[in-house]
């Protein structure tokens, strides 16, 4: 009772009607937390399709905004990977290490470029979950291997210099067979 009470005061000060609707979906949840569905009580006359309280035109111009910045992402991407296969004076083994890490985010970023609705049921929602699953783990991963590479370069570079033939693969290895045994379980 105290938290309508606080929500209405606050209300009242900023935009009235939003915040009414959104203290109604916070209540809808916190009265009855075995709810698994949230109405709209609220007068105000929001309509809503989803938990989030956006719009269906709302959250067209998220997906676009989405798009947007992917195709930016992924031509980037895409410019990093030209750079190392067709130019070989620019390959060492810190941008090879940047182009797995690349290659990586770009399955992510294709992956998010191609959404799927909120009701949708299917096989590309299942193989978009497991892409996602995959992609974030395996960034992390590559990310906290060049941070490695990085202090080993600068600490120890003769390990690194005469062992990156077989640091390449155990990195491959790390970077690829954790989050593949992640996203399977």
């Amino acid at each position: 009772m105290l938290l309508k009470q606080e929500l209405t005061a606050f209300s009242n000060q900023i935009a009235p009607e939003r915040l009414l609707f959104i203290a109604d979906l916070l209540l809808n949840v916190t009265d009855n937390p075995n709810n698994s569905t949230l109405t709209n009580k609220s007068a105000v006359g929001f309509q809503t399709t989803n938990l989030s309280g956006l719009s269906e035109e709302q959250i067209d111009i998220l997906r676009l905004i989405s798009k947007i910045l992917c195709s930016f992402s992924i031509a980037g991407l895409l410019f990093v990977l030209f750079m190392f296969v067709f130019f070989r004076s620019v390959r060492s083994f810190v941008l090879e290490l940047a182009v797995w890490l690349c290659a990586t985010n770009l399955f992510f970023n294709i992956n998010v470029y191609f959404p799927i609705k909120q009701n949708e049921n299917n096989g590309w929602c299942l193989s978009q979950g497991l892409i996602s699953s995959f992609s974030d783990l395996s960034t992390m991963i590559w990310t906290t291997i060049i941070g490695f590479f990085s202090y080993f370069s600068v600490v120890k570079s003769g390990f690194i210099d005469k062992n990156k033939r077989n640091l390449r693969l155990f990195f491959i290895l790390i970077a690829y067979f954790i989050p593949g045994i992640f996203t399977i379980l």
